[in-house]
């Protein structure tokens, strides 16, 4: 592959990565505003007494998808952020895995993690060809 077609590929990755986390955030919030009963049912969770934590995450999620946009937007920044989406990413995952574990949530939970924990192997290979100069 061409640095040219590299540099095109990680461009889509990174503006999937951004419309992924705004199309997750948005619907969680639109979710849990009009449909919440349904949510939970989905992913056999309990409703908390309050969405205020919650909502916080959800905002997090999109606030993400503005810096994954960014970096699509120019590869040679914000790598700082590229380093924290991973985290974050992992972290989702790991997350969700272990409530399903301790059996708190379902599967489909897990399989939509699945799709971060994917994102952040995608963004590690990102970090390591672009140091080594695409």
């Amino acid at each position: 592959m061409s640095n040219l077609d590299r540099e095109k590929y990680y461009k889509h990755l990174f503006l999937i990565g951004a419309i992924w986390n705004w199309i997750v955030a948005i619907s969680l919030l639109l979710l849990s505003i009009f449909m919440l009963d349904v949510a939970a049912l989905i992913f056999e969770m309990a409703i908390p007494p309050s969405l205020i934590w919650f909502h916080v995450v959800v905002g997090i999620v999109f606030i993400f998808g503005v810096g994954y946009y960014l970096i699509s937007r120019d590869l040679n920044k914000n790598h700082g952020i590229v380093v924290l989406g991973v985290f974050e990413k992992y972290f989702f995952f790991l997350t969700l895995l272990v409530y399903f574990i301790l059996g708190d949530i379902n599967i489909y939970a897990v399989l939509f993690g699945a799709v971060d924990f994917v994102f952040g192997c995608l963004f590690i290979e990102f970090l390591i060809k672009f140091k080594n100069k695409m």
